[in-house]
């Protein structure tokens, strides 16, 4: 994707029976919409999410 943010990291593609249910089990796991459900071309149905950003915290050794 030309337009992709960099910090996304990889975008993996699969195909499901139900883009929406696994779209739904997947948020409730906590992922985050990337892009929501769409109706491409014919019934073909996309959607993207991404995990959810964990910032760690920096730990110093003294």
């Amino acid at each position: 994707m030309p337009d992709a943010e960099p910090s996304d990291g990889p975008i993996v593609h699969w195909s499901v029976a139900d883009v929406e249910a696994a779209v739904s089990s997947a948020l409730a796991a906590g992922a985050v919409e990337h892009t929501p459900l769409a109706d491409v071309v014919n019934g073909t149905v996309t959607a993207a999410g991404r995990p959810r950003r964990v910032r760690s915290s920096a730990s110093s050794a003294t």
